[in-house]
């Protein structure tokens, strides 16, 4: 009876470090994602600005 509980322990307690694995896995793929897209966005502002700096100065 103890060793069944114990054993329902130990195998939860793999299953939850699997799923906490997994959930951070995800979490950095999702801030990789964030820092990524922030730079595309700030990437696009500075060549819009130096864009709009250009036509400014030759306009």
């Amino acid at each position: 009876m103890s060793f069944q509980i114990l054993s329902k322990v130990i195998t939860d307690r793999r299953q939850f470090k699997c799923n906490l694995s997994v959930i951070f896995f995800f979490f950095f793929s999702i801030l990789d994602l964030v820092q990524v897209v922030i730079l595309v966005q700030e990437d696009y502002r500075m060549s819009l600005r130096e864009k709009i700096f250009c036509t400014q100065n030759t306009g």
